[in-house]
């Protein structure tokens, strides 16, 4: 009868571990949302000039691609890589340059990226192409 009951202790014990270790385990899915293969353009105008903005999103990564048209004829293109966290629909861009980074924050709502770039007097709105 001893041995029965120290079986049965033991076995709603080993119940009792088993039911923790599975209620307590983490969603591995938590922190690890991504923007993979979406790409995102939009277009930034002034008095004169304008610039064409396009954001290539890998698993952890980004390019960024911008073509500037001063009004005169003369396009600049540049590209910039750098990484991102996503927490949706919150983001934040590192821009990778020669001398250092710079962090771009924005938010994601539906097909639109709105961009809010430091020292810019209106958020970029760009639109979901894939």
């Amino acid at each position: 009868m001893k041995k029965q009951l120290s079986k049965l202790l033991f076995l709603v014990v080993l119940m009792g571990l088993m039911t923790y270790q599975t209620g307590c385990k983490k969603d591995e899915t938590q922190g690890k949302e991504t923007l993979n293969g979406t790409v995102w353009k939009g277009t930034d105008t002034g008095d004169g000039w304008s610039e064409e903005l396009s954001i290539i999103f890998q698993e952890t990564a980004f390019t960024m691609i911008v073509s500037y048209d001063y009004g005169y004829g003369a396009i600049d293109t540049n590209s910039s890589t750098g990484t991102y966290v996503y927490n949706p629909p919150d983001f934040t861009l590192q821009v990778s340059y020669d001398w250092g980074y710079i962090g771009i924050n924005g938010t994601i709502a539906g097909t639109t990226m709105i961009l809010y770039i430091y020292g810019e007097d209106a958020p970029i709105l760009l639109t979901k192409q894939s």
